[in-house]
């Protein structure tokens, strides 16, 4: 059996949003404001993802954690 994703976002995403994939081995360590005030404050997706999982971590995450962010950078 194949599996076929499909993502829909009702308003789209606009430019500079991002959307938040992660595994519950971080929201089971931060909360959802601690995640957005890294996001929020990081120069770019990737420096944010490697301080939100650090922060994890340092709190004391003990199993994998995943996490993918997608920034809308502009228009199509």
């Amino acid at each position: 059996m194949s599996i076929e994703p499909h993502v829909s976002v009702h308003p789209a995403v606009a430019v500079g949003e991002s959307l938040l994939l992660c595994s519950d081995g971080l929201t089971d360590m931060l909360s959802n404001q601690m995640i957005y005030r890294i996001l929020n404050t990081a120069r770019d997706p990737l420096r944010g993802v490697r301080k939100v999982a650090a922060t994890a971590f340092r709190v004391g995450a003990l199993e994998n954690i995943s996490i993918i962010v997608c920034t809308r950078a502009a228009e199509p």
